[in-house]
């Protein structure tokens, strides 16, 4: 029988959203988060992300603060 690591079962059910611009660190991020059964949504700007809020919907925000605001 497989085993989940710890993580993958306290991760699961978690929603994540991921703002970042550079399209290759987002799919990084999000491939290992699903790895671990996170549900994950992404936004490529601030104001994408606004478009996604949805309150306490979110349990993590990862936020590329270097990014220009759209």
């Amino acid at each position: 029988m497989l085993q989940q690591s710890p993580i993958s079962f306290q991760m699961a059910t978690k929603n994540v959203l991921i703002v970042d611009g550079n399209e290759a660190m987002q799919n990084m991020r999000a491939s290992v988060l699903r790895s671990h059964g996170v549900h994950v949504h992404l936004a490529k700007s601030v104001s994408e992300a606004k478009l996604l809020w949805v309150p306490d919907f979110f349990d993590l925000v990862l936020l590329d603060m270097r990014q220009r605001s759209k």
